[in-house]
């Protein structure tokens, strides 16, 4: 029975100590690994789209709903998460570590066989059992771990500075877009203005050739004013759904957008 204890304590603590030793490095590896699952799913996501059409769009409403569905900005934050778990994991090779050992020893004394005692005789009989721990302090490493603490601090700086600009990135494109779709509309509206102007003139340089009042060349010059409006039109519409195509494809949105 003594020794079905001591057995059953041995087992406990040495799942105590797996236990430790597996604690510090199991919340920073699941970490990476969900990580690392975010960093996929964002390259192959198509992004998060809005359900309802979105209008009077304002330019900090743009680069607000642009920096929520970017997924590079999206990519470098993950990365620096993962840059900040690699110093957290590098710092712990400097902090000290526990071991343990666990010794269970049984033993029994026996006679020797005579012609008087054909059957050993048992002298006595027990169980030994020793339990050592260790605290290890790493000292001195010859610069390693100084050397690798010290790149993973550059690695978070760097991934900070790879946010930032992933974030102006971001905000220089909205805006360029924004203002780029800004002025199809309004050059868009003073086509169709002239388009409606060269209209009107082209309605009383009809009436007056048909009155005789002015020759066929005068209305055919008004005809080509009047194409050559339409075409500016067309053009500028062209020029509008690109801009908008644009934006709508920074911001991760599907729905119409009214500025």
């Amino acid at each position: 029975m003594n020794k079905g204890l001591a057995i059953g304590s041995r087992q406990k603590v040495l799942e105590c100590i797996d236990h430790v030793n597996a604690c510090r490095l199991a919340v920073g590896s699941i970490f990476i690994a969900c990580c690392q699952l975010s960093l996929l799913f964002c390259a192959f996501s198509a992004g998060i789209s809005y359900a309802e059409p979105v209008h009077n769009l304002t330019l900090q409403e743009a680069v607000r709903i642009g920096l929520e569905n970017s997924r590079e900005l999206r990519i470098a934050e993950l990365q620096q998460a993962l840059t900040k778990v690699s110093l957290k994991e590098t710092l712990s090779q400097v902090y000290p570590q526990i071991t343990a050992n666990i010794e269970n020893r049984s033993y029994k004394s026996y006679k020797t066989y005579s012609e008087a005692s054909p059957t050993p005789a048992t002298l006595g009989e027990g169980y030994n059992n020793n339990l050592s721990l260790s605290l290890n302090q790493i000292l001195w490493t010859g610069g390693k771990v100084s050397w690798a603490i010290a790149y993973a601090n550059k690695a978070v700086k760097i991934s900070l500075l790879k946010v930032e600009q992933a974030k102006d990135e971001a905000v220089c494109k909205i805006t360029t877009s924004y203002w780029n779709l800004k002025k199809s509309v309004e050059l868009k509206k003073a086509c169709q203005k002239r388009v409606d102007y060269t209209g009107s003139i082209m309605e009383i340089a009809s009436l007056k050739y048909k009155e005789g009042l002015i020759p066929e060349v005068e209305l055919m010059k008004q005809e080509v004013n009047l194409a050559c409006a339409k075409e500016g039109l067309i053009k500028a519409s062209c020029r509008e759904k690109v801009a908008k195509d644009n934006l709508k494809s920074l911001l991760k949105i599907e729905e119409e957008i009214v500025i």
